[in-house]
């Protein structure tokens, strides 16, 4: 909605709507949601999230959940992952642990440098994602990878040739390859989520903008 409204006309969007929903509003400890939720005189708001608040005991222990807690009022209901699992609304996880080689070293080392040796240039561990994306695929079933760094889905990306790969970084930015590893497009459709349910690509490789609220 922020991102899609005109900044002037919004205004009255907001304010006049009849109904007024926010998906993921956790967010709305955020300044500029608290504001636009605030600026909204629809008779009706609700505020939609799997994880409402960090504080699962006590929403009062954190201010950002404090913050969520007195906009929207609190939660009114609560659906379970078993019942959206069983309607078939969410895929039901399979979580397979990996032991990785070796220790953490660097201790005191800056956090970008650890990350960057144990995470980003971990050759076993990146073999080991490889390894089971080419598994997944090769049983049709369809394959993210969440990373934190561009250069990361990057270098993950020349491991996969001979599959149909896309990365996505945050709004439009993007890379669509070919099996040959070589760039097609640098952006991507506005329809990349529905071709790839459709099967256009084997594999998703993004970063965090994927975490959530993506209809995968």
């Amino acid at each position: 909605l922020m991102k899609s409204i005109d900044p002037i006309a919004g205004n009255d969007i907001i304010k006049n709507s009849e109904s007024f929903h926010v998906d993921e509003c956790h967010g709305l400890s955020a300044k500029t949601w608290k504001s636009v939720w605030i600026a909204s005189e629809a008779k009706q708001k609700i505020g939609w999230s799997a994880t409402p608040y960090e504080t699962i005991n006590n929403p009062l222990e954190s201010l950002k959940d404090s913050t969520v807690l007195g906009i929207t009022g609190g939660v009114r209901v609560q659906v379970s992952t078993n019942f959206l699992m069983d309607k078939g609304y969410l895929a039901r996880p399979y979580v397979h642990y990996l032991s990785m080689k070796g220790g953490l070293s660097g201790s005191g080392a800056p956090y970008n440098k650890i990350y960057q040796e144990h995470i980003v240039e971990n050759d076993f561990r990146n073999n080991k994602i490889i390894e089971y994306s080419n598994y997944l695929v090769k049983n049709k079933l369809k394959t993210l990878i969440l990373v934190q760094r561009k250069e990361h889905a990057k270098l993950l990306m020349e491991s996969l040739k001979g599959l149909k790969v896309i990365c996505k970084f945050d709004g439009s930015n993007g890379l669509v390859f070919d099996i040959n590893g070589d760039v097609i497009k640098s952006t991507l459709p506005e329809t990349w989520t529905k071709d790839f349910n459709d099967g256009a690509w084997d594999i998703v490789i993004g970063t965090q903008s994927l975490d959530q609220g993506v209809d995968m």
